[in-house]
């Protein structure tokens, strides 16, 4: 026995009997006793628990709410409540409707929250966006969303269905360009989604993509983390982002690092981090690459190198080194057209990109094109296909190549020769005197090697562009080929 869940006093609490790795509740390692509630997962060793609520009022197909939506059938459950297909009676069109979890039923102020979120979203016009009608209360009856019905099945679903359980690029590339195009304009639009993942993105049978719960979801989570003591994190563990963990406001870039997240599960079968304590992982341990991810797994998937670097670069810790906007992603995977590589050796990651701001009205306008260097190399070939570090170099940027410092490297050895030379001269002295001397040795070793490392510096750093010196690794332009450096 590992672990043990209690029911006391209508509250559910899970017990850690002492399991080596700990137990993990959405992502987060806890030991000891602690209440769970429904919409958390449990994971204990390789055994994952999924928590989901039962409503108070039981829905019944046929059933009518507020004197006019008519239940079908059930379409969807979880920890966030349930989805019906329903009827509006009145417009007599099918619709989508979500009941909400008892915990918010007469929550006040989630469902005030939730109302918010609804009036924000309910404008929202996009064909790869599920249009969302209304937050309706009806007297004696628990309040439910109503939603635009899709047909259809959703991503994640999906992959679980393709060979490896995971999509090869030239299926997903459509998919993900509708989701770009859709993340853009709800960013425009200046609302963020904070709960992107595969399972909020239906696909009809015309091959639509349709991202689903803008702001919902979230506003849900919110309202389930309060009422379970949780903390104000929303959104999903295996998806957020580092400044998401930890409750910062809510940026594009967030939905920037879930899309990067979302790409990796749907082309490697699993997301960056999916086991072990996910919370840690995600603020200080960095994502493997996609090939390397692959190679562990045993599959063969060949994405072009291009499109793992975009999504390594979407995964990144900082912000400021995430693409500058969905259009930009968008953009990118549009034009990746090189031929794709096997998995067989990590990528480098994307240069850093200055944070996406939120445009003052929305745009149908397509994303302006990448700008061009007028001074780069033209093709050896007019018909090669570029490689990813020539459309950086098209693009103006580059990377910092750091290398060790020869000179540093031989003042080093020198001091290291020296300091045995006076340890073996210490054989013959007094044991009294070992102990003094060994000391100096050890001072004037860490003073030597810090002065070292002010006269020759460890590292030197170029431009892999122009191969031009540079002072240090920071990011910016280069001071010879103005290339953006990261």
């Amino acid at each position: 026995q590992h672990a043990k869940l209690h029911l006391q006093n209508g509250e559910l609490f899970i017990e850690d009997l002492g399991t080596t790795a700990g137990i993990f509740i959405d992502g987060m390692g806890v030991r000891g006793r602690l209440g769970v509630s429904p919409g958390q997962t449990i994971q204990v060793g390789d055994r994952w628990l999924a928590l989901q609520a039962t409503t108070s009022v039981q829905a019944k197909e046929g059933e009518v709410l507020a004197r006019r939506y008519r239940l079908i059938r059930p379409i969807g459950r979880g920890g966030r409540g349930e989805v019906w297909l329903a009827r509006d009676e009145e417009l007599n069109e099918e619709i989508a409707l979500k009941r909400l979890p008892p915990e918010m039923a007469n929550d006040a102020v989630a469902i005030s929250d939730l109302k918010r979120e609804v009036q924000k979203s309910r404008h929202l016009s996009h064909n790869n966006i599920i249009r969302i009608h209304d937050l309706v209360q009806p007297p004696g009856e628990p309040a439910f969303v109503t939603l635009e019905f899709i047909d259809g099945q959703d991503l994640a679903t999906m992959r679980l269905a393709q060979s490896g359980q995971c999509f090869n690029w030239e299926t997903l590339r459509p998919l993900m360009t509708q989701l770009c195009d859709a993340l853009e304009y709800a960013h425009q639009n200046k609302i963020v989604h904070r709960d992107l993942k595969p399972a909020n993105m239906m696909v009809d049978s015309g091959g639509n993509l349709k991202l689903a719960d803008f702001g919902i979801a979230a506003s849900m989570a919110d309202s389930l983390s309060r009422s379970s003591m949780q903390g104000s994190v929303s959104g999903t563990t295996l998806y957020m982002s580092p400044q998401q963990m930890r409750g910062e406001i809510p940026r594009a870039s967030d939905d920037l690092y879930a899309l990067g997240s979302t790409f990796y599960e749907l082309l490697t079968s699993r997301p960056p981090f999916s086991s072990g304590d996910v919370t840690y992982q995600v603020l200080n341990v960095e994502a493997k690459p996609l090939a390397k991810r692959l190679s562990e797994l045993g599959l063969q998937n060949q994405v072009p190198d291009a499109v793992c670097a975009m999504i390594m670069a979407c995964l990144a810790k900082d912000p400021a080194h995430r693409p500058a906007s969905a259009a930009a992603v968008e953009e990118w995977i549009s034009n990746s057209d090189e031929p794709a590589l096997p998995p067989i050796a990590p990528l480098d990651p994307l240069p850093p990109i200055t944070p996406s701001t939120f445009g003052n009205a929305p745009s149908a306008a397509p994303p302006p094109p990448v700008p061009t260097r007028t001074d780069a190399a033209p093709p050896l070939l007019e018909s090669s296909q570029p490689t990813v570090h020539e459309k950086f170099a098209a693009a103006g940027w580059a990377s910092i190549e750091a290398r060790d410092n020869p000179w540093y490297q031989g003042f080093i050895a020198v001091v290291a020769i020296l300091s045995l030379l006076l340890v073996i001269g210490l054989k013959d002295a007094p044991k009294d005197k070992i102990v003094s001397g060994v000391i100096i040795i050890l001072i004037f070793w860490f003073g030597l090697s810090a002065i070292g490392k002010i006269l020759f510096k460890p590292k030197r750093f170029t431009c892999s562009q122009c191969s031009g010196k540079l002072r240090n690794d920071q990011p910016g332009p280069c001071p010879y080929c103005g290339a953006s450096l990261t």
